[in-house]
């Protein structure tokens, strides 16, 4: 089944390269011992997984997207092959035909039916990875030469070494990236069926009138979050209402069950009965999925790291009297109708004690956030900030500047006697706009950049009496498990994040922590990749100061005479240096700009002539300072 694929260059990058590409598409890698000159790094003569075993201990915790981790990494070990984790949505199906595998496959697949399309990697031993976003029910050993990965464990992954002196490789059209990543298929889940269908039955209890609907649906939603289809659900249900129901549900209300459960996401449907209410979550993991579920079925979000997101601030409205600081959620668009309005109507009935609001006045504001601790929900918040108004609002944009922060009071005189009454402004905050925040705002909040939706990204239209009630369960479920949660107090986050983000989202992570499975390391990638690396939001000085370092970096000279440096600013596409004024940068701009971080121009001798210019080794303090979460960014 070999046809290697191009796709990304990954399989043909070095090593180094190839592992940051996994994490750019949100891949957990680890670096594992590789292959030089036919013996494993490892240095045993002996060892009985050449290539294929990692470098440390505690790789499952270690294993992350992290682009700054993964270049430290590789910079020590760059001969490392890529260990690339399984579990959550990564589960991998191993054929290895030296052990019989191509034979076993081929019969399950003959039996069953081919897979649907998924990414398929060629191992370096001439067998195959098959790529699932749900568990695979096959036991490992259980089928000669088939193996499966799933949670804790890896597979080796392209452009990796093996001991055969071949390259691991993904098959052309089928790459990790260019393929979703499919549910495995109704038979490969079916062996969690008999552990679904084991009931009380079995010790001769029967499920008469009043209980078989109730029975039969809770034991249709474990089916579907198996991963089996409606046909599938209802066999399965026919099998068990034949023994356990007394007397059996007719053919027709059978179907009518399966239809109705076999509707729902997986992730949802073990939650929901025939008549659509929940059962509630089982765990917080659970809880924090539901609510993600939710929120997808009447947003169109950018990414799934968005949705992460806005999951996880949900949730630390219930709790987060336990947080010193509380990130706002910032919902903006460059447009108009691009789903702020309905982002928040969904939260409304999701978050804890919400109080929505479209203009208000800095002293009602203030009173209310004192005296009912709510989760204060601001809708087309540019009207605040715009440049025409922001000048009448600077009380407002005071309170959000600080109000962030647990203890911040805004003082007030009060009556007839002028007694001073100090208010409490801190609660969790959501903003939706057009455009930007003041930068003051938007440096304490976590951006979320909703764009109009196509014609083909269909959401349901969410209608707040209809739906209200399902979503106040979700809400206190969310609430409840939070409350029975012990919340670690110092949970990691990316070291990428700046000292402001790394506050704000604490708690979030925290959060995530106690969910456990897949959630610590779906915050730490939406972390990572919604908050701003330095590039975005910054200040035309910080934009001055990036573009210099880069200049500096690529052509090594020890002194700039400002007229070279200020051409060369001028060449960068998409900068602002030719535009900024009738002549664009001058020599008399650049020295303002950069006057206050305490870089001055000297004379410089260059060629016959001493004219003015600046030392890159005048920078090196500065670029350190403030450009220090891009330069863990960049590497």
């Amino acid at each position: 089944m070999s046809n290697p694929s191009n796709y990304l260059g990954i399989n043909d990058q070095p090593l180094p390269e190839a592992a940051l590409a996994y994490g750019e598409l949100g891949r957990r890698v680890v670096p594992i011992h590789g292959i030089v000159d036919g013996w494993c790094t490892c240095g045993d003569p002996d060892c009985e997984s050449p290539g294929k075993h990692p470098r440390f201990k505690g790789w499952q915790q270690e294993a992350t997207c992290d682009p700054a981790k993964i270049r430290e990494w590789w910079k020590k070990c760059p001969h490392a092959n890529i260990g690339l984790l399984t579990g959550g949505q990564v589960n991998a199906l191993d054929s290895d035909p030296r052990n019989g595998g191509d034979k076993s496959l081929e019969g399950l697949l003959m039996e069953h039916g081919k897979f649907p399309d998924c990414p398929v990697q060629d191992t370096g031993g001439g067998g195959n990875h098959f790529l699932f976003a749900t568990p695979i029910g096959l036991k490992s050993g259980e089928h000669p030469g088939i193996d499966v990965k799933g949670e804790g464990g890896f597979i080796v992954v392209a452009p990796s070494n093996h001991i055969s002196g071949k390259k691991y490789q993904w098959q052309l059209g089928s790459e990790l990236g260019a393929v979703e990543v499919p549910p495995a298929p109704g038979w490969l889940a079916r062996r969690a069926a008999p552990k679904v269908l084991a009931s009380p039955a079995e010790q001769g209890e029967k499920y008469t009138k009043g209980g078989r609907n109730n029975y039969l649906a809770s034991i249709a939603g474990r089916l579907r979050r198996a991963g089996l289809a409606e046909d599938e659900i209802e066999g399965a249900l026919k099998v068990t209402n034949a023994r356990d129901c007394l007397p059996p549900l007719g053919n027709g209300e059978v179907a009518k069950i399966a239809k109705s459960i076999g509707g729902y996401p997986s992730v949802e449907a073990d939650r929901v009965n025939e008549i659509g209410r929940r059962e509630g979550a089982e765990s917080l993991a659970e809880a924090l999925s539901a609510v993600e579920a939710f929120l997808s079925r009447f947003v169109v979000l950018p990414s799934v790291h968005d949705g992460v997101a806005i999951t996880l601030w949900t949730a630390h409205t219930y709790c987060v009297d336990q947080a010193d600081t509380s990130p706002y959620l910032s919902v903006s668009s460059a447009e108009k109708q691009c789903g702020k309005t309905r982002l928040l109507d969904v939260l409304e009935v999701l978050v804890h004690n919400p109080w929505r609001i479209v203009s208000v006045s800095e002293a009602v504001v203030f009173r209310k956030i004192d005296k009912d601790k709510p989760t204060l929900m601001l809708d087309e918040v540019d009207t605040v900030f715009g440049p025409n108004t922001s000048q009448n609002n600077e009380g407002l944009r005071a309170l959000l500047n600080a109000g962030n922060r647990k203890g911040t009071r805004v003082p007030r005189i009060e009556g007839k006697d002028f007694k001073i009454r100090e208010f409490d402004v801190f609660c969790p905050k959501a903003l939706a706009g057009i455009g930007k925040l003041p930068p003051t705002v938007a440096d304490r909040s976590i951006p979320i950049r909703l764009r109009r939706k196509k014609r083909t990204e269909g959401v349901e239209r969410f209608k707040n009496r209809v739906h209200r009630g399902i979503a106040r369960e979700i809400g206190e479920d969310l609430q409840g498990w939070i409350a029975s949660s012990e919340l670690p107090t110092d949970p990691v986050l990316p070291d990428c994040l700046s000292d402001r983000a790394h506050d704000g989202w604490e708690l979030l992570f925290a959060i995530a922590a106690a969910a456990g499975g897949a959630w610590p390391e779906r915050a730490r990638l939406a972390a990572t990749m919604l908050m701003p690396s330095g590039d975005d939001d910054d200040s035309l000085s910080l934009m001055l100061l990036r573009d210099l370092r880069a200049i500096f970096t690529e052509e090594d000279r020890p002194k700039w005479p400002s007229a070279t440096l200020i051409e060369r600013l001028k060449e960068i596409e998409d900068a602002p240096w030719r535009d900024l004024g009738k002549d664009g940068v001058t020599a008399n701009k650049l020295a303002g700009m950069l006057r206050p971080y305490g870089i001055k121009s000297k004379n410089v001798r260059h060629g016959d002539g001493v004219p003015k210019g600046y030392l890159p080794c005048d920078f090196e303090d500065t670029f350190e300072r403030y450009l220090t979460v891009a330069a863990t960014e960049e590497g």
